[in-house]
């Protein structure tokens, strides 16, 4: 089950955080294990499981890399191996010298990035799937360059 089928949200990328929170907290109060304290065994332990994925999904669904992989897998499967390509790759290790060089700038730099990076994100999940696996490649390097 898809952490956009735990919480009964459509998959999409471009999620409305007001709309995520709203779907976390009805499947928290459906779930939480103090509902299910007078209930028997099974039931308590399938509440317990089930709180659990309500929680697992909603870090997942609010964090835009892992809700990019998450959205990749129910719309296509698995990511593919790495591709690394090279311009990806010169683009992260210029954009690590600048940090070296002018750390303030050049997180600056990288926040802009995360914001395209993002956008290309939302527009290759509307209709480019081949282009996603590459975005989320940059996003996961934007995301540790960011630190």
């Amino acid at each position: 089950m898809s952490e956009f089928e735990v919480l009964g949200l459509a998959p999409k990328f471009n999620l409305d955080p007001a709309e995520l929170e709203q779907a976390y907290f009805a499947a928290q109060r459906q779930w939480h294990p103090d509902r299910f304290l007078t209930q028997s065994a099974d039931e308590k332990a399938e509440a317990a499981v089930k709180s659990t994925q309500v929680n697992q999904a909603y870090q997942t669904l609010k964090t835009p890399l892992l809700r990019a992989r998450s959205l990749y897998a129910v719309l296509v499967g698995t990511l593919p191996e790495s591709s690394q390509s090279e311009a990806l790759l010169q683009d992260m290790m210029a954009l690590q010298e600048k940090l070296m060089e002018d750390p303030e700038a050049a997180k600056a730099e990288v926040g802009q990035e995360l914001d395209n990076c993002e956008l290309h994100l939302v527009n290759a999940f509307d209709g480019d799937l081949e282009a996603v696996p590459e975005l989320i490649e940059r996003y996961a390097y934007l995301v540790r360059l960011k630190g």
